[in-house]
């Protein structure tokens, strides 16, 4: 109930100012699906259905493992806007540190 409250308040600050509260939700919720949508894991997802179809099934199931092995535990819920260089290499490095060169070019 206290909880019910609070948005009920808030959605009337909206409306003394101005705001439609429904298209407020709207407007949050549509950020947060773009937001979801350009994860590196999603993003990656999507390569390797573009490029996949161009490798043999071998590569293409190596390609996903190495990612979903590697990548995607360390940096696949990040958007993909916020992931940084430094953040690529020292990933890269500690598979490197593993010694899988290899993995880490494939990664």
């Amino acid at each position: 109930m206290k909880d019910a409250r609070a948005r009920r308040d808030d959605a009337r600050k909206l409306l003394a100012a101005g705001a439609d509260p429904g298209e407020t939700r709207k407007a949050a919720k549509q950020a947060k699906a773009a937001v979801e949508a350009n994860t590196f894991e999603t993003l990656g997802r999507e390569w390797m259905a573009t490029r996949g179809k161009e490798w043999t099934e071998s590569y293409t199931s190596k390609t996903r493992s190495s990612l979903e092995r590697h990548a995607f535990p360390a940096i696949g819920t990040r958007p993909i806007a916020e992931v940084t260089a430094p953040e690529l290499l020292a990933l890269l490095r500690a598979i490197e540190q593993r010694g899988t060169v290899d993995m880490a070019r494939r990664v």
